[in-house]
């Protein structure tokens, strides 16, 4: 890519000026993007679910016909459930705990697809249940088999071990058969800062790894790459290997139905650092061999020192694909979309200098959720509930906002078309970190860290709300109007969906009470503009529409003063 712009740079570009536009207009087929629509779930506390110590990290649910939960103090519980979806007395699984010296903190786990009802099987990561101060090599991955999952055997060990709460994470088994987990990075941003006890990434961190479970004939396969191991993970025939690099410290992955990889990323908080590019990138051997097949023949890149706080994103993972996070034992040195010029790219990295190019196998984002949002659990929605409309959607807990996200894949790279982040009745969890469906009802089980407990959101059926009354056909400002999509962000009524509603908007009435998002009092001039232009408003990017012409603006400006 030297000097020049990629194709891939390019597209990636185009996604990113695109996605504020098709999350707020819905393109793709986005019509859960209105409060107005049918979704609504019920809300059921789980008493049963409230045990000593019950930090649960992860759910799954397994073909006995019960809810299986791991905790940060290494406990198995599974709950029966009952028909209404509420759970019944747990049963509390130890084994893993008496099978290893050290306390035991479970993040992944998944329940392995040749499970029956009479013999389920369940593969979890976990590491040691200090989140400060642990040492490097502490990551496992073990399966749990047998009457009361009694029986356990560790199948991989001495995976990366960060010093604070990037660890071994989410497990999934993948279309192909073979086990999918997400390893977290050692460092914030790449290189070795005080904040993460000046640990260096190692080759297998900040990546989605490949198990090949029948590879391993006698397990535990020990997979430590460097101080004193010697697992090579390129070799031939390698039962553990790197699917893709770059994903700094994601917390869960999806295999969607649609056969795309959707993985969501924490971004790093501001202080990291970056790593600089040696001068003498040939004498490098990870800059000979990296995942992409390809040597590294890119321009210099400069180290960052106390680099700003870097968004969550979504990624649309594809095998050897590089998603942002430097890892120099991998001959991987820019983070995220570097910095190719004066223009807002695509996550730049604005510290860098203009003309940064990004990694040249960089594969952009799906979606971005900004700074702070920490997107951990994911799943496909498959019931058919609410008529369908949430059926093939990616929802993804938040972590911050205490809420459940809703995103849309479609479109020709199966990327996200729509986006709804705050559905009322997803909200208000407290600090959720992952959450599992019940396909037959389209029950929505949620592990609530911060209540200590996991939640019951029951599917609410309820009749379509009448959809907003618009002016008359000959309005030739309702016409605009409707053939801009202005309706599926704003109701023509006092009613928010995705914006505010215009009821009253150019009388000063209403969420703005008088103002702009940008601030400038509401006029003909000042409304005119901001429709052209667009801008960070309370919805999110309102996008602008510069083609109207100006008998078009005239009339809009007519039919939203006759909205009073």
């Amino acid at each position: 890519m030297s000097g020049r712009l990629s194709r891939r740079w390019l597209k990636a570009r185009l996604l990113y000026l695109l996605i504020p536009l098709v999350a707020l207009l819905g393109w793709g087929g986005g019509r859960l993007l209105s409060p107005a629509s049918p979704i609504s779930f019920e809300r059921v506390e789980l008493a049963e679910t409230r045990q000593p110590g019950a930090d649960y990290t992860s759910l799954a649910l397994a073909p006995d016909g019960k809810l299986y939960a791991t905790t940060v103090k290494g406990r198995l519980v599974r709950f029966p459930l009952n028909a209404d979806g509420t759970t019944g007395s747990p049963e509390v699984i130890t084994a893993l705990q008496a099978a290893n010296a050290d306390p035991r903190l479970i993040i992944g786990l998944a329940i392995d697809p040749a499970s029956t009802a009479a013999n389920v099987i369940a593969w979890v990561s976990h590491t040691e249940d200090t989140r400060q101060g642990v040492p490097d090599w502490r990551g496992k991955i073990s399966r749990l088999s047998g009457p009361g999952l009694a029986h356990v055997q560790d199948y991989v060990i001495d995976l990366p071990r960060s010093v604070n709460d990037h660890l071994t994470n989410g497990l999934a088994f993948g279309p192909d058969g073979a086990l999918y987990v997400v390893q977290g990075s050692n460092a914030a941003m790449g290189a070795a800062d005080s904040g993460w006890g000046e640990r260096r990434e190692h080759l297998l961190n900040a990546a989605v790894l490949r198990i090949d479970i029948a590879a391993i004939v006698q397990p535990p396969l020990s997979v430590k790459t460097e101080d004193g191991g010697s697992y090579d993970p390129f070799a031939q025939q390698a039962p553990l290997t790197i699917y893709a690099s770059g994903l700094r410290n994601a917390y869960d992955l999806l295999w969607h139905s649609n056969g795309q990889l959707y993985v969501p990323i924490n971004g790093s908080s501001s202080g990291g650092n970056t790593p600089a590019s040696p001068a003498d990138l040939q004498a490098w051997e990870s800059c000979r061999r990296r995942i992409d097949g390809r040597p590294y023949a890119a321009a210099a890149v400069p180290a960052l020192l106390k680099v700003k706080a870097q968004p969550d994103l979504l990624a649309r993972v594809v095998q050897h694909g590089y998603y942002g996070h430097p890892n120099p034992t991998r001959c991987e040195w820019v983070m995220n979309g570097g910095n190719p010029t004066g223009a807002a790219d695509p996550v730049e990295v604005s510290q860098y200098p203009e003309g940064t190019l990004p990694d040249p196998n960089w594969r952009g984002v799906a979606y971005r959720f900004n700074t702070n949002y920490s997107p951990d659990g994911i799943i496909e929605y498959q019931s058919a509930a609410f008529g369908g409309l949430l059926q093939g959607k990616i929802l993804i807990v938040g972590w911050t906002r205490g809420n459940i996200m809703v995103l849309e894949p479609g479109g020709p790279d199966l990327d996200i078309v729509a986006a709804q982040l705050d559905l009322p009745s997803l909200t208000k969890l407290d600090h959720p970190l992952d959450l599992v469906e019940n396909p037959a009802n389209g029950y929505l089980y949620v592990a609530e860290y911060g209540r200590q407990q996991i939640t019951l959101l029951r599917p609410r059926e309820q009749p379509a709300m009448p959809q907003p009354s618009f002016s008359p056909p000959d309005d030739p400002g309702a016409s605009v109007f409707q053939a801009n999509g202005c309706a599926g962000c704003h109701a023509t009524t006092a009613q928010k969906l995705v914006g505010p509603g215009l009821l009253g908007f150019m009388a000063g009435n209403g969420e703005h009470a008088g103002s702009l998002p940008n601030g400038k009092p509401i006029n003909d001039t000042n409304v005119s503009e901001w429709i052209r232009v667009g801008g960070v408003a309370i919805g999110g990017q309102m996008p602008g529409f510069s083609s109207l012409s100006e008998q078009d603006m005239h009339d809009l400006l007519g039919y939203l003063k006759s909205l009073r």
